[in-house]
């Protein structure tokens, strides 16, 4: 075939979640795309309007599980303009490798507008054992925790 018939695929750019799923398959530095999208103006109203499902979702396309907790807590601030609940850690948990899940708890519980209110949710997804190395991690949050500003 003559190379003017080659198309070259540009890496899309539309602030779709399509978008940035396909951007995170197609790299191996997920963190890198997430957090440089996060703070752009373009690609911000996406984050705001996260579902729990896509935000697990997110998290379920990080390719390398060490990074998986670190891309959550990069998104979360933005999560509803920082109504972060519960069911969004519950939602990562799903979709986070096993081995990681503790982290995840850890990261993301600072984040949880709700958490006096509902860690049920959270501590019901956890294992006895994950439920005992992040039993300090509720603690520290819940003391930390101010309700959501109205």
């Amino acid at each position: 075939a003559p190379l003017s018939d080659l198309v070259l695929l540009e890496p899309p750019t539309t602030a779709t979640l399509p978008n940035l799923l396909e951007l995170m398959v197609c790299s191996v530095n997920d963190f890198e795309i997430v957090s440089t999208r996060v703070s752009d103006p373009e690609w911000e109203p996406l984050f705001c309007a996260l579902s729990p499902d896509d935000f697990g979702l997110i998290v379920s396309h990080v390719n390398s599980d060490f990074d998986q907790p670190k891309v959550a807590a990069c998104i979360a601030p933005l999560i509803r303009n920082g109504d972060f609940s519960c069911d969004y850690c519950v939602s990562a948990l799903r979709n986070a490798s096993d081995w990681i899940r503790a982290e995840m708890v850890k990261r993301l519980l600072p984040f949880c507008s709700d958490l006096a209110t509902n860690q049920g949710v959270i501590r019901e997804e956890l294992s006895p054992w994950e439920e005992t190395i992040t039993d300090q991690a509720f603690d520290d949050a819940l003391q930390d925790w101010t309700p959501p500003k109205e």
